[in-house]
């Protein structure tokens, strides 16, 4: 979503200590400096740069375990108050002129808010401004950021299928009303999932291939987020069919074939449940001539992401099958429509689903537990 070297120098720039009181006259001279500009453009670049570091820090405050950051249920306010405050300046030119922080800034702000309030309300109409600004800029087409220099194109093209997942999981729960969605956008969809001129987001400071890790990361997330696609496509398939009549579904070839589609859709999702990228190897399985402390980032690293993805998979292995069996559609998941027989289907699903945290061997707080869960 970011930038990892711009980001480091934001902070170089904006996170200064201020002798004395901070409203003297010399700190209050310090702070005007930081926004000296030859013109109003960069000046709004300057606050854009501090905005989005400030939600990002908003938003990783309030989800680290208490154990690395004691003082975070102070931090994390003041980091999410200056993150909106900030936008409010320029956010009238920032709807008008957006960039990738237009979106990244706005995702960090939606996962700040909901771990500060848990309520959804705000949350989703910020999520919601994210959504409307992609669609503006046409970012499901992939002549919109192949137009921009590089770098932006690359986080803008990451910032759109982090808001296409968003919204597919949404229209799944039932939870908000959503913006990215095929039938809404007017062409094809045509973004591809990778940049022909990928760049390197993070600060590599470990003796690996940065490149290799970003590539594996990025694989693994659109696995999970097609995984929430084909999902949908299963679910609504099921509702659709179901809206017709019985006597209608049993004797039309339509409706033949339309169980037969959402039939291999099922089985579509089914194998992307076993596609997810391997791990690197543990720190302890590693040689004495490899660098343990980049092993073990690295492994957290991946460990983090198997954790989302064996989340969303058991969410939707119970999501689809009880769909199913509300709309009698058993059939295209192959299982039999018995009483007997989905009750027990039932049962097993709620019991693998709580047995599979103990799999997720990630040191997360109960906030950040549950903000991966929603």
């Amino acid at each position: 979503m970011c930038h990892e070297a711009a980001l480091r120098a934001t902070a170089r720039r904006f996170f200064i200590p201020l002798p004395g009181g901070e409203d003297s006259p010399e700190n209050l001279g310090r702070v005007l400096q930081l926004f000296v500009a030859d013109n109003g453009r960069e000046r709004i670049d300057a606050l854009g740069s501090l905005t989005l570091l400030t939600a990002l820090c908003a938003a990783v405050t309030y989800v680290v375990p208490e154990s690395s950051l004691p003082d975070k249920h102070l931090t994390a306010p003041l980091f999410l108050r200056a993150a909106r405050e900030t936008l409010r300046i320029y956010e009238y030119y920032d709807i008008e002129h957006p960039d990738f922080s237009s979106l990244a800034t706005r995702l960090f702000l939606c996962s700040a808010i909901q771990n500060s309030t848990g309520t959804h309300g705000v949350a989703f109409h910020i999520l919601g401004e994210a959504g409307l600004i992609a669609m503006k800029m046409r970012l499901f087409d992939e002549s919109s950021p192949e137009g921009r220099e590089t770098l932006e194109a690359n986080l803008l093209r990451n910032a759109f299928w982090q808001l296409y997942m968003c919204d597919k999981t949404a229209l799944i729960m039932k939870t908000r009303p959503i913006t990215i969605h095929e039938p809404l956008f007017g062409s094809e969809l045509t973004l591809r999932a990778h940049s022909r001129m990928p760049v390197p987001l993070f600060d590599h400071g470990w003796d690996v291939d940065g490149g290799e890790v970003e590539e594996r990361l990025l694989e693994g997330f659109h696995i999970i987020r097609r995984l929430w696609a084909v999902a949908l496509r299963v679910i609504q398939g099921m509702e659709s069919i179901s809206k017709e009549s019985l006597e209608a579904r049993s004797h039309t070839n339509a409706s033949c074939e339309s169980i037969a589609h959402l039939s291999e859709a099922y089985f579509e999702m089914v194998t992307l449940a076993n596609n997810l990228p391997a791990l690197v190897r543990s720190p302890s399985d590693s040689s004495a001539s490899v660098n343990r402390d980049a092993d073990q980032h690295l492994f957290n690293i991946m460990q983090r992401q198997r954790t989302i993805y064996l989340i969303t998979l058991h969410s939707i292995k119970v999501l689809v099958p009880t769909t199913a069996i509300q709309h009698n559609m058993t059939e295209a998941m192959g299982l039999s429509a018995g009483r007997l027989t989905l009750a027990r289907r039932k049962i097993e699903l709620a019991q693998d689903f709580l047995k599979r945290p103990r799999e997720c061997s990630i040191p997360t707080s109960p906030g950040g537990w549950r903000t991966m869960c929603k």
